[in-house]
């Protein structure tokens, strides 16, 4: 709960327009519950935070557990479609102050890589919103498969 803290005082700093959609933190039901009721009279109409995630959102990662910490970096190295969250290498732990970094970095309009970013995660949204791309898929896995058997079977009649 003291790292979600951590996180709201961030976005308070921005001092820019900002959306946030995060599930709720370990123990809390929602949102609401997991951050102080003043968040919302501090920061007025500069923020709002849901639970839940839209196709335009920008990518900020913050991976907590072991699965989360792979795609985070194979999303942020490989595909460069996010920027994590810097972490303090004595405890794992992020600031309020890296949280406002990565996000602005996204956010800015000038920053070399929130620009990278910004085109890459278009193009990676353009990609999974394509019409029948789950079935040009599985077309294609099921061609290579005929086309591996038809070779095992060619195989084995010339042996």
């Amino acid at each position: 709960m003291e790292q979600f803290q951590e996180l709201f005082m961030g976005f308070e700093l921005l001092n820019m327009a900002f959306l946030v959609a995060l599930k709720p933190p370990f123990g809390a039901d929602t949102i609401g519950a997991a951050f102080q009721e003043e968040f919302a009279q501090r920061v007025g109409s500069q923020g709002v935070v849901f639970g839940g995630i839209g196709e335009k959102c920008q990518l900020v990662l913050l991976p907590q557990v072991e699965d989360q910490i792979i795609n985070a970096r194979m999303m942020r190295n490989n595909l460069r479609v996010g920027v994590e969250v810097e972490k303090r290498e004595e405890n794992g732990w992020f600031t309020k102050e890296s949280a406002c970094k990565a996000v602005k970095i996204v956010m800015d309009e000038e920053n070399e890589i929130g620009k990278e970013v910004r085109t890459n995660h278009a193009k990676i949204t353009d990609l999974m919103l394509k019409k029948d791309l789950e079935q040009s898929y599985m077309d294609g896995f099921s061609q290579n498969l005929c086309g591996l058997v038809t070779c095992m079977e060619n195989t084995s009649k010339n042996m």
